[in-house]
């Protein structure tokens, strides 16, 4: 064999799979010998097929040297000598693979030595590599062969690399081994994206199951109880979904009346604020919801804290005019709320491992009395407080002094040490929206916000819909607190709030003449017939209906309808306008309610003007109109248009909110064999008359001509998710980071 040109130099490559978790690896350097021979077993090494760690072009630059090596001049090179120990060992560096990049790296401790004792000292699974471009003497490659066959015997891994062909039966050898390799499956090393997809899968599959919550949710309203608006709907089913996910959950509300199933608990607590022990009495209902996934019960506990301030005609005010004791009424309700996890239910209280879930300004006082009372005095340490915002607009402002004849209050008069945190809530007036107008020296301007104290003080911060969390750090959606929004940016999370997909299903809803589905929407004809009899439209079942459902308010676009009233009714050359039907239900603002009515004498069986609210005739609105405008100014979240795609009944909304979040703009041009979607309504970017009357027009023009369209319009839009079960998960994700971080504020010391 010494006349012939064989493989050029050899080395072990020992793989240890403890060497993959030692510190400080650095890497090898390599470096082809000459410019006519190929280093293989490096390249291999770092991305090659054979060791199965990505394509070998990976590890290679323009160049063709290996990226990241040290470069070694030629004669510094390791080479065979006539020395046989010194042959023995020509070895690379003893390597393995960091599991985080797929890097070569070598064992600490080892170097490009000639000790032939860390060739040999380990005889497990051994891995040879062949270099290309060298010719041995007759004695290294007599003492080669030994070495493979001592390898052979104790079944180590051989591996032939390019650059030598072997003779047949060298070749049976190599696909024997290969073969064997295979059967023990002896597994590529995985890329980086991989082994992490890998490691969460086991870790979600044979962790333990993650603990369950326990969830204390605070909320001036909750539906069936006490509703003005859609807070009520979130506190009643954001409790339900929590609790179908095993949590444990309470809600603690005021006690305006008396409700069905709410019994005393005997359980009392007082409260020093402004000067005077105020007791509040407890009330509790269990409401059982279905089981687990377990087979559990689970429901949640219904809290009424009861007292004499709330048992008012009113939840907030009456005639149009806010109850001068608000401050001392919430301040009470925020006191008594967080008590209740203590001493509520009776037989087993939830304790001080819960997170709170305070809404709007009314509970903004909630993160401030556990933060600088209870942590204070090491209390609820496990404790977190999450404050969800509904609406930007509502700050729940109070002066300070409320009168300029009365004295300044402080955070003694509501029950706390001292005046820590007074500047996360204080808020100061410009002078020209004083109501002196800087003319009373009296007139500081000085008052406190609490939904600013509520943003300032919690754990973590939560909007009803991911667009309006963008929003309120803008300086018109902020209201004037963008900053305050801005600084909290980092635990800052807005979350799509679900609807009652029970309450909400037209295959089995009782107010609406007849069901239907998304596989069959034959019946909702039905529904639009039924509708125009009960008020009294023309039966026309072509023509098409256009709904307006909201509070008669400047911010829902009323006085936006009034303007484009005239040119929807009275028609356009190409007929989209005019035969138009138009349905207006809502109540609010005496002068729009006169515009309701107006409408509704000005075009007699067209337009409809219903002043007031009836649950049944929403029902009955959504089911039978074709389109529902909704032309709001701003949109935290809105309800109507998830009502409406259930339903089957087209949006058309300015782009702004959870409108924006919840509505899919229509595109006539989607490839359905490409996954794409047809969408599910309409936006416009302008909440004025210009961009009412495109988004009115396309949905029309699309109705009245492209019926086919419009029906896989609707098809598409009866099948949109807005279960709260999808919402339930991203608050349970919130909560848990929460739970992970240390409180946002500490007072531990108390400073």
């Amino acid at each position: 064999m010494g006349g012939i040109r064989v493989l050029a130099a050899a080395a072990l490559c020992i793989v240890c799979v403890d060497a993959l978790s030692r510190p400080q690896p650095h890497r090898a350097s390599l470096r082809s010998h000459t410019s006519a021979s190929r280093v293989a077993s490096p390249l291999r090494l770092k991305g090659g097929g054979l060791f199965g760690l990505g394509n070998k072009n990976e590890a290679k630059g323009d160049s063709g040297e290996v990226e990241g090596a040290e470069v070694v001049p030629n004669d510094k090179l390791v080479s065979p000598s006539k020395d046989s120990a010194t042959r023995k060992s020509l070895n690379l560096r003893k390597a393995s693979y960091s599991t985080l990049d797929g890097q070569q790296v070598t064992e600490p401790g080892l170097t490009n030595m000639t000790d032939s004792s860390h060739v040999h000292g380990s005889r497990g699974m051994e891995e040879k590599v062949v270099i290309e471009g060298h010719v041995p003497s007759a004695q290294f490659v007599q003492e080669q062969e030994r070495k493979d066959a001592e390898d052979a015997e104790n079944n180590d891994a051989k591996v032939i690399i390019e650059g030598h062909v072997p003779s047949e039966e060298k070749k049976q050898e190599q696909e024997e081994m290969m073969r064997q390799m295979s059967e023990d499956r002896i597994e590529r090393a995985p890329a980086a994206e991989d082994r992490v997809t890998a490691a969460l899968d086991a870790l979600e599959e044979g962790a333990e199951p993650e603990k369950k919550l326990s969830v204390v949710l605070v909320s001036s309203e909750v539906a069936r109880f006490a509703k003005t608006g859609g807070l009520a709907d979130v506190a009643d089913k954001l409790a339900e979904a929590l609790a179908k996910r095993g949590h444990r959950v309470m809600t603690v509300m005021p006690m305006y009346g008396q409700y069905d199933g709410a019994v005393p608990t005997g359980v009392c607590r007082e409260f020093n604020l402004w000067g005077g022990k105020h007791g509040v009495q407890y009330h509790h209902k269990w409401e059982a919801n279905g089981v687990d996934a377990n087979g559990n019960e689970t429901g949640v506990d219904r809290v009424f804290v009861d007292h004499p301030c709330f048992r008012r005609p009113g939840m907030y005010g009456e005639w149009g005019q806010d109850y001068a004791d608000n401050l001392f009424r919430f301040a009470l309700f925020s006191w008594a709320s967080i008590e209740a996890s203590l001493c509520q239910p009776t037989i087993a209280p939830f304790g001080e491992d819960v997170v709170f879930i305070a809404n709007d300004w009314q509970t903004g006082l909630v993160p401030l009395i556990l933060a600088s009372n209870y942590r204070r005095f090491r209390m609820f340490g496990p404790a977190r407080s999450i404050f969800v915002i509904h609406n930007m607009g509502y700050h729940g402002v109070y002066p300070n002094p409320p009168t300029w004849e009365s004295p300044k209050f402080s955070w003694h008069d509501l029950g706390l040490p001292d005046d820590s945190y007074y500047d996360r809530f204080v808020w100061t007036f410009p002078i020209d929206e004083r109501p002196s107008k800087g003319r009373d020296p009296r007139d500081t301007g000085e008052a406190i916000k609490l939904l600013r104290g509520g943003i300032e003080m919690a754990d973590r911060v939560v909007t009803v819909a991911p667009s309006y969390k963008d929003e309120i750090m803008s300086c018109e959606g902020g209201f004037g607190m963008h900053d305050c929004t801005r600084g909290r940016s980092y635990h800052l999370d807005g979350i799509l709030n679900g609807i009652d997909i029970q309450e909400w299903n037209p295959s089995n809803d009782s107010h609406i003449a007849a069901p239907f589905t998304a596989d069959n929407i034959t019946n909702k004809s039905v529904c639009k017939q039924s509708l125009q009899f009960d008020l009294g439209l023309e039966q026309k079942p072509d023509t098409p209906i256009v709904a307006f459902i909201g509070r008669l308010a400047p911010q829902k676009g009323v006085d936006v309808l009034e303007q484009v009233l005239g040119w929807l009714m009275g028609g356009d050359h190409l007929g989209v306008t005019g035969d138009v039907q138009l349905v207006m239900m809502g109540s609010g603002e005496g002068r729009y309610a006169e515009f309701l009515m107006r409408a509704e004498s000005q075009f007699k069986g067209r337009v409809v003007g219903y002043v007031g609210f009836s649950p049944e005739m929403e029902h009955k609105i959504i089911a039978g109109a074709d389109i529902l405008i909704m032309p709001s100014k701003y949109e935290p979240c809105g309800l109507p248009q998830m009502y409406a795609q259930r339903y089957g009944t087209i949006p058309v909304v300015h782009a702004t909110g959870g409108l924006k979040d919840s509505v899919v703009q229509y595109s006539p041009f989607y490839n359905k064999t490409l996954g794409e979607d047809i969408g599910t309504g309409w936006q416009f970017t302008a909440p004025d008359e210009g961009g009412v009357r495109f988004g009115l027009w396309n949905a029309l023009h699309t109705y009245k001509h492209y019926k086919d369209s419009w029906q896989e319009l609707m098809v598409s839009a009866m099948s949109k998710d807005f279960s709260w079960e999808l919402s339930a998960k991203k608050y349970e994700q919130v909560m848990r980071w929460a739970k992970m971080d240390q409180p946002f504020t500490n007072p531990w010391p108390f400073q």
